[in-house]
């Protein structure tokens, strides 16, 4: 299994050498996969529309910013690939975009009253990290959203499907007691949990106590 600092390399980097043979080559692939995702997206952003979020809110990571865009004016994301930093950026102008480590952020303690971290636990080998550093910038109180994959059979053909599912240095799944793992040590409440783009994904809400 690869350390964390090994995916972090891979993720700041995969997009160095694309060009536009490749990314024609990504999207003729990535169909079916581009399908699903668009389903999650939808589906998670309608669910963060429901909810009391507040501002600032902190997307971690924020990827090419689809969430990000929709959140209210004054969030800020947070990626370590620099490529789709500057997307993000494009794509949510009244948001704040920044290329960084998310286990080592720069934001002050309790400043976020919301953080929203969607479809990443399942790619790094120690969440810990992750989790203290995006819990310790949220506000007491303050709402911690969470996709991940749940465990299905359909992922077992994924590699049919995504153009990078042979180089990605993993993709977990998650049962509910494996989610809620996630926060062991953690003062919360249980807001939600719902199943999300055709049930293949679990979204998860907690407050922070």
């Amino acid at each position: 299994m690869k350390s964390n600092n090994a995916v972090k390399k891979y993720y700041a980097g995969c997009h160095d050498k694309w060009d536009k043979k490749t990314e024609i080559v990504w999207k003729l692939r990535a169909l079916p996969s581009s399908i699903y995702q668009k389903k999650r997206l939808i589906d998670t952003v309608r669910i963060l529309y429901t909810l009391d979020l507040g501002t600032p809110i902190l997307d971690a990571p924020c990827g090419d910013g689809y969430v990000l865009m929709h959140l209210p004016m004054g969030s800020i994301g947070i990626d370590i690939d620099k490529h789709q930093a500057g997307i993000a950026q494009k794509r949510a102008p009244k948001s704040k975009v920044v290329v960084g480590d998310m286990e080592k952020m720069k934001f002050t303690r309790n400043y976020f009253t919301a953080v929203i971290t969607a479809e990443f636990f399942e790619h790094v080998p120690d969440a810990s990290g992750y989790i203290r550093e995006l819990w310790r910038v949220l506000k007491k109180d303050g709402l911690f959203v969470v996709t991940v994959p749940k465990c299905h059979f359909l992922w077992k053909l994924r590699g049919l499907a995504s153009p990078i599912a042979k180089t990605e240095p993993q993709c977990l799944t998650f049962t509910e007691e494996k989610v809620y793992n996630l926060f062991s040590g953690l003062k919360y409440k249980k807001i939600m949990m719902q199943e999300i783009a055709w049930g293949l994904n679990y979204l998860v809400v907690i407050k922070k106590l």
